[in-house]
């Protein structure tokens, strides 16, 4: 008898001593977590540092929207011209709101990104424990995390004035969501946080359809269950999303009157070659920014070859494919720091460590070691961005017509951000097509010049620039150019244009600007050439 109370005893014992162990594994597995996020953040807080001085012109173009909605409640870049000229609605929208409430432009943006670059590493970080939970995979996870922070391309486009690391917050935020819908069952909390974040990401910018799209179609085909059960997750992802893009395509053309926004047309109005020569030279810049992208997608050719059915792994996977395809069909982007590719850094490094925890434990620690060692290398090897040198020189434009230019003059040129912000009391127009209906819209063309291959740089229009009268033409790049060495398709068809001759003479001023002394954090004094055109006949 007390040899059977004793096995009964013991079997008693037994759940309540597992209990405690996995009590105190996961008590172990969240604080390994933690010192990860915490040194993810300070990893972070190294590459802004050695970047600090970057800042994109374009986002000056976001900048000048927000501004008219703050002061004249206009989402316009020339007060009563509606022409929708910037892809990150919410971004803008919430810009705006912190410059309402007082903070400085570049303060504005920059604290966004910064609130989202911390959420960002804390939902990797969540994620990571759905798909790699146990103190066997804490190192992995922890790699993975630091990998974030590590990413030279998040810590640029934190300090850069655009929405990526905004966008990679709300696609993880969305993806994490779905991840506890496969572990919790469909809640209210799990169903409201997943639409709710894949609708801001849409609202962020628009071609976020892709990868939430693709996201439902992969919750579709690769869940268990019934069809209807399958059908409302689905439609909670990608659905309910897809519903709050078309309320704003709604509002889009009420407010604009176009179904997309310029830079699409811009964009993706050139030939398929030019755009995948565009992609291809975009890879350059993800291999030096954002290099465990491409862990990712080595990962994603073992997810095939080696046939691992997982539902966590497709739901990570596919949009993530998706959106790599989408990439290259549209050209991708000519910006540094990989812009494209960091809001899906988060889900690629979710996705490294399901993968990597489906392996056995002797090679589950490979990925994650690689997208970490390629993260380190690069953020010790890639120079500092240091300032933008077309910003360093548009704001000295910009303050030097705000100081010498009658206010209300018609002035065209080709860099559209930071000389229309700081000298705004003029009328612009977009050389390049990026905020003009015409020139976007443009559908026969010439490739003349090599700066045609950059993408949203392709088209032009000399006649339609000179039916607008333009007061000021700054040919060329920001400094300004003469028509004889053309840099865009304007300057080329200008060139031919006998009104341009006769009506246009050429100006040359000294603009002063502040240079930092090689090698230190001194600035002085200094001057360069600034060249426009200005007309001198009457308006047609």
């Amino acid at each position: 008898m007390s040899g059977t109370s004793d096995q009964a005893s013991a079997r008693d014992e037994a759940p309540s001593a597992r209990s405690v162990s996995s009590a105190r594994e996961q008590k172990t597995g969240w604080w390994s977590d933690g010192i990860a996020i915490a040194l993810a953040v300070l990893a972070l807080l190294f590459g802004v540092v050695k970047h600090s001085p970057f800042f994109v012109d374009d986002a000056y173009i976001s900048l000048r929207y927000a501004e008219n909605l703050v002061c004249c409640g206009e989402l316009t870049w020339n007060i009563g011209e509606y022409h929708e000229g910037y892809t990150n609605f919410l971004y803008v929208l919430m810009s705006a709101a912190l410059m309402a409430v007082g903070l400085e432009p570049i303060v504005a943006v920059r604290l966004l990104n910064v609130v989202a670059a911390v959420f960002l590493i804390a939902l990797v970080a969540w994620g990571l424990r759905l798909v790699a939970p146990g103190r066997a995979m804490a190192l992995a996870r922890g790699a993975l995390v630091l990998t974030i922070g590590l990413t030279p391309g998040i810590a640029i486009w934190v300090l850069g004035g655009l929405e990526p690391v905004v966008l990679g917050a709300f696609l993880t935020g969305g993806t994490v969501s779905l991840l506890l819908v496969l572990r919790d069952g469909l809640t209210w909390r799990n169903g409201l946080l997943t639409a709710s974040a894949f609708s801001f990401a849409v609202l962020t910018r628009m071609d976020a359809a892709v990868f939430i799209g693709a996201t439902g179609l992969s919750v579709f085909a690769a869940l268990d269950g019934s069809w209807r059960r399958r059908f409302v997750i689905a439609f909670i992802a990608a659905g309910i999303p897809a519903l709050v893009s078309f309320g704003h395509m709604a509002w889009r053309i009420s407010y604009y009157g176009e179904f997309f926004p310029l830079t699409f047309y811009t964009k993706t109005g050139v030939p398929q070659e030019l755009r995948v020569l565009s992609s291809a030279l975009y890879s350059r810049s993800v291999m030096r920014w954002a290099p465990a992208i491409l862990i990712a997608i080595f990962s994603l050719v073992l997810l095939v070859t080696q046939r691992r059915r997982d539902a966590r792994l497709a739901l990570l996977g596919l949009p993530l494919l998706a959106q790599a395809i989408y990439i290259t069909w549209s050209g991708a982007d000519h910006m540094i720091g990989a812009r494209m590719a960091v809001p899906f850094m988060g889900v690629a490094m979710i996705f490294v460590g399901a993968l990597a925890a489906s392996f056995a434990p002797k090679i589950r620690a490979l990925l994650p070691a690689l997208a970490l060692g390629s993260s380190l290398a690069m953020s010790i090897v890639v120079a500092p961005a240091g300032p933008d040198r077309v910003v360093s020189d548009a704001r000295a434009i910009g303050a030097y017509i705000e100081k010498n230019w009658a206010p209300g003059q018609i002035i065209a040129l080709h860099t559209a951000g930071a000389i229309p912000f700081y000298a705004d009391k003029h009328t612009y127009i977009d050389l390049l097509g990026l905020i003009d209906p015409v020139i976007a819209k443009r559908e026969e063309f010439p490739i003349v010049t090599l700066a045609q291959i950059v993408p949203g740089h392709s088209k032009g229009s000399g006649k339609y620039v000179l039916s607008r009268d333009p007061d000021i033409i700054i040919a060329g790049l920001v400094r300004g150019g003469v028509i004889e060495d053309p840099a865009f398709l304007t300057d080329v068809e200008l060139a031919d244009l006998e009104e341009f001759a006769r009506c246009y003479v050429l100006r040359e001023v000294e603009v002063p600007y502040r240079r930092r002394v090689l090698g230190t954090d001194w600035t002085a004094p200094g001057h360069f050439t600034f060249r426009y055109y200005e007309r001198v006949c009457e308006g047609s």
